[in-house]
């Protein structure tokens, strides 16, 4: 391999780390907090409805959350109920959200740009008692980013939010019992 080759890919390895590792310190909480939120309403029997909104990639990455969910992701475990919805018309979507979702139930919007692209959505959640949670696909700098990087970003989004749920599930389910005795 010539030495420009592996400069392009230590370049490009830098790059996905810089992304992933701007992601992980802006949004580490968040992430951690709607991982939990989803667990808690999976534990009561609820649903997740999960929807992408910004370009292919964010679309892609919420079909792959909802497979990592509803399949299983690291662990062998029972299926879970997540439902994607898909689509770019936010009132449509508002729509097939109220005819299939419920109260108890959770929306998970992964989005591109401010959460104000899904404000009619998240909005119909909530008037039906959802949880609804909003999550930034990438760090404020993203614009600066090469688009691969931002692809892998998006994985590593999924994939901490999957990992999490599963973990809060079937792992380690003191933080979903700390929720039933605080309602006590």
């Amino acid at each position: 391999m010539s030495n420009t080759a592996i400069s392009v890919m230590e370049r490009h390895h830098a790059a996905c780390l810089q992304a992933r590792d701007a992601l992980f310190a802006e949004h580490a909480a968040q992430l951690h907090d709607a991982a939990l939120r989803l667990a808690r309403v999976l534990a009561r029997q609820g649903t997740v409805f999960l929807c992408g909104i910004g370009d292919a990639a964010v679309r892609r990455a919420a079909r792959q959350l909802t497979d990592a969910l509803a399949d299983g992701y690291a662990l062998r475990r029972p299926a879970l109920p997540a439902v994607r919805l898909d689509g770019d018309d936010m009132p449509r979507l508002a729509r097939r959200l109220e005819s299939l979702g419920m109260d108890g139930d959770a929306l998970l919007v992964l989005h591109q740009g401010g959460e104000g692209d899904a404000e009619p959505l998240l909005r119909a959640a909530r008037s039906m008692g959802m949880e609804s949670v909003g999550l930034p696909c990438a760090p404020s700098a993203a614009a600066e980013t090469p688009l691969f990087p931002l692809a892998a970003l998006l994985f590593f989004l999924t994939d901490t939010v999957a990992r999490l749920v599963e973990y809060h599930l079937f792992e380690n389910t003191s933080a979903l019992l700390e929720e039933a005795q605080e309602k006590e």
